[in-house]
């Protein structure tokens, strides 16, 4: 398919340098924004976003309540300071 685009100057001088630098001609780098625009795997984070909303509509609070403890605490013990995400004084007032 060949497609005809009017765009501006501004755009065009953009694609021109940006192909230039990864030393592609310019119709090779429009084809390869189209094609990784038009992924098929869907939005960024689909999945993940579909799991935390699983999460939150889990009319278990138990459940919840202890995978948020979980959660909250391996984030705790996987950093290399001793700054916490998730202050025990911030308890109910940020999260």
């Amino acid at each position: 398919m060949t497609i005809t685009l009017d765009m501006p100057t501004s755009l065009e001088r953009r694609l021109t340098t940006e192909a230039a630098r990864r030393g592609l001609p310019v119709p090779e780098l429009v084809l390869h924004l189209v094609q990784n625009s038009l992924s098929e795997a869907g939005p960024p984070n689909t999945e993940a976003t579909a799991l935390i909303q699983s999460w939150i509509d889990d009319p278990d609070i138990e459940k919840q309540r202890h995978t948020g403890e979980f959660l909250t605490k391996a984030l705790h013990e996987d950093r290399p300071s001793d700054r916490q995400f998730f202050p025990n004084s911030e308890k109910g007032r940020s999260w």
